[in-house]
């Protein structure tokens, strides 16, 4: 320790400590959870300056090789600690900045600035980190504070990645204020993240984006990662938190594997019931979607425009007499209506290339226009007559030997039923 002082009690002085234990000292001091923490060598400088009027300043550095725990789970919960930065006292007013704070593990680099002021009381935090290991900071959560539902939640969800860069910012009139969701803002990108969703088994592999935490709102912006064999990209999602959780707005390109996604959503409650029709579902969709708005538990009231291509799908569903093959064709969908263009398509002696659209779907069919080119069979014609209610004249001409010879490539073109 050195220092001096001057006639008007004001000077400069300087603390530094190396291989210090500070442990025995603070025991009755810190807070019970803290104490959980072993002993541990600091080293640690502090400058003071108190030669300006009113105000008082200092700087300050510290080392802390490792940190461990005496319990529950006796292990490092850090190690390689260096941190430095500077405070200033005025008035009522303080601020704390820290200028580098780097971990070897949890491997993260941050820097942060911190104002206090009592009159009146408000409290501003800021905080920048990058090269976060996330599986690592999931490790130490755990065990520094697993005992609390948001770590434990947050942790069931994010399991591995890199947060590359996030800023932090929260506010109240207390410390105590900071910490409280609905003062915080989170905005950050990451890459290469495992998120679990749901069940252990609904993993989103290889997220990376942006992503953008504050009161009531959840957005993402070019979000890349995959499901199984299925993935996404350019994905824009805004989610109100408020009370029930709701998308404002979700827009880009996703490739899904149709089997998967069958079986993900058939297990699940919210949409048992918009998929009781359907019976098996195979092959490959590429889906634009350009907007959906909506209750994120009702899909039954999204609002949404969307356009795709399909390859390879097989559809068995209890509305049609058999397994529908499409090997190829695209569309354009809303809430409203299905656009089929150039849908390769057979179901039972039927094969045609279908094209029209599809008004009412999602509920009673409110009116069908569509095209036919190909061959269909006595076994589709039958079903189709069926099914569009035709007079029983109609369907036997097309159904007796001399006309079905005559009638095996021809154009059907139903409006407005």
């Amino acid at each position: 320790m050195k220092g001096s002082i001057g006639d008007t009690l004001k000077g400069k002085s300087q603390i530094r400590l190396r291989g210090f234990q500070p442990a025995p000292l603070l025991e009755d001091v810190v807070p019970s959870p803290l104490r959980r923490f072993g002993f541990t060598d600091l080293d640690l400088e502090i400058a003071f300056d108190g030669h300006v009027a009113n105000a008082f300043d200092g700087e300050f550095r510290a080392a802390i090789p490792s940190l461990s725990m005496h319990f529950p789970d006796p292990r490092k919960v850090l190690e390689g600690l260096d941190l430095q930065g500077a405070f200033r006292i005025e008035g009522e007013r303080m601020t704390v900045s820290l200028s580098h704070f780097a971990l070897d593990y949890p491997r993260l680099k941050a820097k942060a600035s911190l104002s206090v002021d009592s009159a009146p009381s408000q409290v501003r935090l800021k905080a920048q980190g990058e090269g976060i290991d996330l599986l690592e900071l999931r490790e130490v959560a755990l065990m520094t504070g697993g005992e609390y539902p948001l770590v434990q939640e947050i942790c069931e969800h994010v399991r591995a990645g890199e947060i590359t860069s996030l800023v932090v910012r929260s506010q109240g009139t207390t410390l105590a204020d900071l910490g409280s969701l609905e003062n915080l803002s989170v905005k950050g990108r990451f890459r290469e993240s495992r998120i679990h969703i749901r069940d252990p088994d609904f993993k989103l592999e290889g997220m990376a984006g942006e992503i953008a935490l504050s009161p009531g709102l959840l957005e993402g912006r070019d979000l890349t990662g995959s499901l199984g064999r299925s993935s996404f990209s350019g994905m824009t999602v805004r989610l109100d938190l408020v009370k029930t959780p709701y998308v404002r707005h979700l827009s880009g390109d996703l490739s899904l594997s149709l089997d998967e996604i069958f079986q993900r959503l058939a297990s699940l409650n919210d949409f048992r019931e918009e998929m009781k029709e359907l019976k098996a579902l195979e092959g490959t969709m590429v889906l634009r979607v350009k907007s959906l708005t909506g209750p994120v538990d009702k899909p039954d009231k999204w609002r949404f425009e969307t356009e795709g291509t399909l390859k390879g799908v097989r559809v068995e569903t209890s509305l049609l007499p058999g397994r529908l093959n499409v090997s190829r064709g695209s569309f354009r969908a809303n809430v409203d209506s299905i656009y089929l263009k150039r849908v390769h398509a057979n179901l039972l002696d039927a094969e045609c290339i279908v094209g029209g659209r599809l008004h009412g779907y999602r509920e009673d069919l409110q009116a069908m226009e569509w095209t036919l080119r190909g061959t269909v069979g006595p076994e589709a014609n039958r079903w189709v007559s069926e099914q569009i209610e035709l007079p029983g004249e109609y369907p036997a001409p097309v159904r007796s030997p001399g006309i079905q010879a005559a009638a095996t490539q021809h154009h059907l073109n139903v409006r407005r039923l």
